[in-house]
């Protein structure tokens, strides 16, 4: 096996990103998380549908799962002042649960909101986008 080897500089989590680990968005997310919202050392998780679960059924077990862990990661591990979540339309795994269309806005606001209500966020924002496909471009905007 051959060695691969490069340079390791641990740093101080600066937000914890929640989104969709879709393939077809990976690199955009990439350069908006780190060009557009200037987070340089996210802890990050991506799953399929991102934060989606959540919305859906909070006492699901991965819901569940994926709530622990952010608390844990805000109240033991890392204690950054953000919280970014990143849905995009069109998402394969909304089509998979059956919430395609206008139900997938829904969804992702019902589970923002059990973050809220479930998370000590008290001094960490929590920030919401969406990114949507027009043509050839991807648009983001924060969801209020």
């Amino acid at each position: 096996m051959k060695e691969f080897a490069m340079p390791f500089r641990p740093a101080p989590c600066d937000a914890i990103v929640v989104n969709c680990s879709d393939h077809d968005f990976r690199t955009e997310f990439e350069i908006f998380i780190r060009m557009h919202l200037r987070i340089r050392h996210p802890h990050q998780i991506s799953l399929p549908g991102g934060l989606l679960d959540v919305g859906i059924d909070p006492g699901q077990p991965g819901a569940t799962t994926l709530v622990d862990k952010i608390t844990c990661i805000l109240s033991h591990v890392e204690r950054p002042n953000r919280l970014v979540i990143i849905g995009h339309s069109g998402c394969k795994w909304a089509k998979h649960v059956g919430l395609a269309g206008e139900a997938y806005p829904t969804a992702m606001a019902n589970a923002v909101q059990t973050l809220r209500d479930t998370l000590p966020l008290d001094q960490i924002s929590l920030e919401h986008y969406v990114a949507r496909v027009e043509g050839e471009r991807i648009h983001f905007e924060e969801v209020k």
